[in-house]
């Protein structure tokens, strides 16, 4: 069973004066870059007995670019690197050039949750709520248009 998790517990929150304080500013330090952490991870749930996507932080989505979570998910997957290509509407085109570790080398599991947690941590961009992957397919991840809904999660 494949569990991973990148969060690091040394963030610091800080709110910016006449910001709205319900949403957290998290700035990165020298311990913890923290630009490039996860948002979204897959963490065993002893109760249901599966993995499931997790938030692991808070992010103001205006903030973000997908050029920034582009360069969050090829940080936290180095052997799986995306290209963004465009946007259209609510869907969000990246590629993966060379898709080989993702479809055959990282097993089912790795692969499910490499498309589940970028699928997440991508539609965390405002106004996108999918993610359209265009890649080589191979045993263990295909090609296509995934949302949040896409996996039967137990979420």
């Amino acid at each position: 069973m494949l569990v991973s998790s990148c969060q690091n517990n040394n963030e610091t929150e800080h709110t910016t004066p006449n910001s709205d304080t319900s949403k957290p500013v998290i700035l990165a330090t020298p311990e913890n870059d923290s630009i490039y952490s996860k948002i979204w991870t897959f963490s065993y749930d002893s109760v249901l007995k599966d993995n499931k996507p997790t938030k692991i932080r808070v992010i103001d989505p205006a903030a973000l670019t997908p050029q920034m979570v582009v360069d969050v998910v090829n940080k936290n997957y180095p052997d799986v690197q995306i290209k963004y290509l465009k946007t259209s509407g609510d869907t969000i085109f990246v590629a993966i050039p060379n898709s080989t570790v993702l479809t055959q080398q990282l097993g089912t599991a790795g692969a499910n949750e490499f498309m589940v947690c970028v699928t997440f941590t991508f539609t965390e961009l405002k106004g996108i709520k999918h993610v359209s992957f265009d890649f080589e397919a191979g045993d263990h991840a295909e090609p296509g248009v995934y949302d949040r809904t896409s996996w039967s999660l137990n979420l």
